[in-house]
């Protein structure tokens, strides 16, 4: 009934392009855009379709999110009042790029409001990021379909096959410490998010001729831990 918290992991690889200059005008500063492109393994999760403590030995062929993987898309710009206002109002720079280069310094150093300026702390830097930051995940869009147990009723469980597409929002970055060179840098990033997974394109696959079951969307809260190297040209 999609009523059961649990929890679950995963592990993501990517390529970014973007411009990176956070802390160029000051410590605060975060000028960091990017697109990144990548994949994402899941594990299955600790919650089962059922109640039943024979489904706890099912590993992932029970689980009520199985073990998935898909395309993962990442997106960040600093915003100047509200998120991709600076994308939205990018037409200024044609008649007014004063104007637009002084929203986007603003936007850098934190807002308008600036309270998503980063802070320094002597074990390292943490900032308020919510905005800045979205995640997508495509699942289902590969040669192999996900597939999961679906009880339609006490005597009956149904196979349903499905799509779905997750949005991750960080609210909270740390960076416990940084290293750098005149064309590298690496660091550790440490993000607080939430997000939505939103199913969809569900069909069952057995037994045939049952109704297909409605899937609700799993909201979330969770942990990332990334290891940020970069090449700067």
């Amino acid at each position: 009934n999609q009523s059961k918290p649990g929890a679950l992991g995963g592990l993501d690889a990517g390529i970014r392009v973007g411009l990176g200059i956070e802390g160029v005008m000051h410590g605060g500063g975060d000028g960091l855009v990017f697109l990144d492109f990548g994949w994402r393994q899941d594990g299955p999760s600790t919650m089962r379709f059922g109640n039943s403590t024979v489904l706890e030995e099912g590993g992932q062929f029970t689980a009520a999110i199985p073990g998935r993987e898909g395309f993962n898309f990442r997106f960040r710009m600093p915003f100047w009042l509200l998120p991709l206002d600076l994308l939205i109002t990018s037409p200024i720079l044609l008649f007014s790029p004063e104007t637009y280069a002084s929203m986007a310094v603003t936007a850098g150093l934190g807002g308008l409001i600036p309270w998503q300026a980063g802070i320094e702390t002597g074990i390292g830097r943490i900032q308020f990021i919510l905005g800045r930051e979205i995640g997508v995940t495509l699942y289902g869009r590969g040669k192999q379909k996900d597939a999961i147990l679906v009880s339609i009723d006490e005597d009956e469980t149904a196979l349903v096959n499905f799509k779905s597409t997750q949005l991750d929002f960080p609210f909270f970055e740390y960076r416990p410490f940084r290293t750098f060179s005149l064309d590298q840098s690496s660091s550790l990033v440490i993000q607080l998010n939430f997000g939505v997974d939103i199913p969809h394109s569900s069909n069952i696959v057995l037994p045939e001729g049952l109704e297909t079951p409605k899937l609700r969307p799993v909201w979330y809260i969770g942990f990332r831990a990334a290891f940020d190297w970069r090449y700067y040209f």
